[in-house]
């Protein structure tokens, strides 16, 4: 079973789905907020590499939360103002919790 001392950090799930855009009134693909849940971050490091003549550095984690079943990889989640995609899914124990493989380049939520 999950301590749930050990959870301590609140973030906020988005569902890949179509959106109204606000100003033109157009359907697009976007993110929508489905739960602001509490999870444990462990960092996993990170790396560093180019694209062109830019390097970008990118930060991964694992969050790990109370079970659900409505998330996948076209996820993602918002943890202390920045953007992590959602790269792996992970089922802990028999619907006991999820580990969610994210990972980050800094990007600020909006």
């Amino acid at each position: 079973m999950i301590d749930p001392g050990k959870l301590n950090d609140r973030i906020t799930l988005q569902k890949a789905g179509t959106i109204i855009n606000p100003v033109s009134g157009w359907p697009e693909e976007g993110f929508v907020d489905l739960a602001i849940v509490w999870s444990q971050f462990r960092p996993a490091g990170g790396r560093e590499f180019r694209e062109g003549n830019v390097a970008i550095g990118e930060e991964r984690a694992t969050f790990t939360i109370q079970w659900r079943d409505d998330l996948d990889q076209a996820d993602r989640l918002i943890h202390a103002g920045k953007i992590w995609n959602i790269r792996s899914v992970s089922r802990v124990g028999w619907k006991e919790a999820l580990d969610l493989n994210a990972t980050t380049t800094g990007q600020d939520a909006p």
